[in-house]
């Protein structure tokens, strides 16, 4: 399926929009990772959230590496950034424009396929497929998601052990 819609592409088309996705979900994940989640730790707890990611450090490696936050136990905030941003991916690829309604509605559906299978390795693309059956966008380009689904799925596992640390933390 991957190939089919790589051979269809016209020019570098397909290869862009894959980079857009990858920027935009990475560009997430940091921000998330960097900015909201030691703000909540600095707000809670007084102190130095980047003191707190440095001593923690061995754990976010190993979710780099591994790919695979399944120790991370309920707190799978990356894998729902993922899931989001490539379900919007999708629609932009058939020209869906959502309202905020709609968006919501997907945000929350991703939640449901996140808390269950973020150790299985690529149920990312899976969860996009459920995501995209819920409202009714037509999945067959959620294929490309596997080529760049190896790479964002190490960044995810990253931000979701960094939750549960943060969490239990708190």
């Amino acid at each position: 399926m991957v190939a089919g819609i790589v051979v269809q592409a016209d020019d570098w088309e397909i290869a862009v929009k894959l980079a857009q996705f990858i920027g935009v979900v990475v560009f997430g994940l940091i921000i998330h990772g960097s900015v909201v989640l030691p703000l909540i730790y600095l707000l809670r707890v007084r102190r130095n959230p980047y003191a707190f990611m440095k001593d923690i450090f061995p754990a976010i490696k190993t979710a780099f590496v591994t790919p695979s936050s399944s120790a991370s136990n309920t707190n799978r905030n990356g894998t729902v950034i993922y899931d989001v941003v490539a379900a919007v991916f999708i629609a932009q690829i058939h020209h869906i424009d959502w309202d905020l309604g709609t968006l919501i509605m997907i945000a929350l559906t991703s939640a449901v396929p996140s808390t269950g299978g973020t150790g299985t390795p690529a149920t990312g693309a899976v969860a996009v497929f459920f995501i995209l059956t819920v409202v009714n966008v037509p999945a067959n380009e959620a294929c490309l998601l596997v080529l760049v689904h190896y790479l964002l799925e190490r960044c995810n596992a990253v931000i979701n052990v960094l939750g549960d640390c943060i969490g239990v933390a708190l």
